[in-house]
């Protein structure tokens, strides 16, 4: 019998080949400054994605502050592209951490998630 951990699990549609998941690491700054992917940052999440039932990006920026990994506008798309053909490419699924900028970690309350919705949305 195998362990529970390399059982694959299905969560809504998305199904994952085991159980083991990456989560996201933040202060890694692989990004370049104004938060684009770098080949540096492609070639980290491409060598952890190997084996991985599920990898989470790090926390990516929905504003313009902090010099995280941007994803608040299309500019970005091409790298993100680029980043997700990575992971995928080891057929591993890939989620993002969204954040508004870095802070610690902490349970949002609803008026800070209408703050990031509206960040996001509103850039």
């Amino acid at each position: 019998m195998m362990p529970r951990l390399f059982n694959p699990l299905k969560v809504g549609r998305l199904e994952l080949k085991n159980r083991i998941v990456m989560p996201p690491i933040g202060g890694l700054h692989y990004n370049s400054v104004d938060g684009e992917v770098t080949d540096y940052l492609l070639m980290h999440y491409s060598r952890r994605a190997r084996g991985l039932g599920l990898l989470i990006v790090e926390a990516s920026r929905v504003g313009r502050h902090g010099g995280w990994l941007g994803i608040y506008d299309d500019r970005f798309i091409p790298g993100l592209r680029k980043l997700v053909d990575q992971i995928h490419g080891h057929g591993t699924p890939a989620a993002i951490q969204l954040t508004r900028r870095p802070t610690d970690p902490k349970e949002l309350t609803h008026e800070e998630i209408e703050i990031l919705v509206e960040a996001f949305f509103n850039v």
